[in-house]
């Protein structure tokens, strides 16, 4: 069923195999059925074929209280996928501040990069989340991180022209001249439009 379910849900990725029971709880967040199965002995670390664990699926998903049970029973706050994509990158991409809350508590690495470079902070900025992004910088993440292009938190919220992110960013120290491998700055991104208020910020 849960096949059939996925071609009509929307979800980008193709159906995943060795899906567990507790993938599946972890998933839909069915925090009772997944603490039950903990206890008849389901592997909290279990992986699927692109090595998503349960803790990777409900921080995915957003899934608070099922997140603090995988936590609870010892999940790996830094588990990754074959994307290199940690519990915290997918919580910090998609805006779930208290998930990330949660999994920095528990020693997640601010820092952790995917296949592509990203960080949290990366991922934050380019996806407009104010409050995630001052989480991952009080707790100490790195401002000036560059991806696999060479692209950092401030060149991506220039980009896109999120003033609030630009200018926490700058408060927090971002460098507004680091270039990317095409030789492209925050200033430069920002010049390409005069009417944003990103460009006020960055000159």
């Amino acid at each position: 069923w849960f096949q059939v379910y996925w071609t009509y849900a929307g979800e980008y990725y193709r159906c995943p195999q060795d899906f567990t029971n507790l993938m599946l709880c972890s998933y839909f967040g069915l925090e009772a059925v997944a603490r039950l199965l903990l206890r008849k002995g389901a592997n909290v670390d279990s992986k699927d074929n692109q090595g998503r664990t349960p803790l990777l699926w409900t921080a995915l998903k957003g899934h608070l209280e099922v997140t603090q049970l995988l936590l609870k029973k010892g999940a790996n706050a830094d588990s990754k996928n074959k994307k290199g994509r940690t519990p915290l990158l997918w919580a910090a991409s998609n805006g779930y501040l208290e998930v990330a809350q949660k999994l920095l508590k528990k020693g997640a690495n601010v820092d952790f990069k995917d296949n592509r470079d990203r960080t949290p902070l990366l991922w934050t900025a380019s996806n407009r989340y104010l409050e995630l992004a001052q989480l991952l910088l009080e707790k100490g993440a790195n401002v000036d991180s560059k991806d696999n292009q060479g692209r950092t938190p401030l060149w991506w919220a220039t980009h896109k022209g999120y003033l609030h992110i630009v200018q926490l960013l700058l408060e927090n120290g971002a460098n507004a001249n680091f270039e990317d491998e095409a030789g492209r700055s925050p200033l430069i991104e920002a010049s390409k439009d005069t009417k944003s208020d990103p460009i006020e910020q960055v000159l």
